[in-house]
């Protein structure tokens, strides 16, 4: 009985092991340039995991379990992308992701300044005190 016992826990212990040994690696780059992006972050949104790559802009996932999972990147001044990817994933590996600019424009601003004939010996200069229970 114990001979049996043992068996099915082996048996269980490998198959758990088994299920978690997918992984998939990312290589994140800048859509203009091509250039690899050091520091991106990348997110699983359903189990709120994440990374950070490399100075080459490679990342990797691993011990993941089969299924579906939506993947969320994003860099400072970059638009965030989001890719859903079925593991194990039967693509090339790395995933190379391109991540474009954000199309903001600046408003104009127009500075614009007169000269006065006041020198700055001439100006009084205002001090107050603020007493402790007036900055309550």
């Amino acid at each position: 009985m114990s001979r049996i016992f043992l068996c099915v826990t082996v048996i269980l212990l490998c198959t758990v092991t088994l299920l978690g040994q997918h992984s998939i690696s990312f290589s994140i780059k800048k859509a203009e340039t091509g250039e690899a992006l050091a520091g991106a972050s990348v997110f699983i949104v359903s189990s709120k995991k994440g990374a950070s790559t490399d100075t080459s802009g490679f990342v990797e996932f691993q011990n993941l379990v089969a299924g579906k999972y939506t993947f969320r990147f994003s860099y400072t001044e970059l638009q965030e992308k989001e890719e859903t990817i079925v593991i194990p994933f039967t693509g090339k590996q790395p995933y190379i992701i391109f991540l474009e600019s954000e199309q903001e424009e600046e408003e104009e601003i127009i500075v614009q300044s007169t000269r006065s004939t006041r020198t700055i010996q001439n100006t009084p200069t205002r001090i107050e005190f603020i007493a402790g229970e007036e900055l309550d």
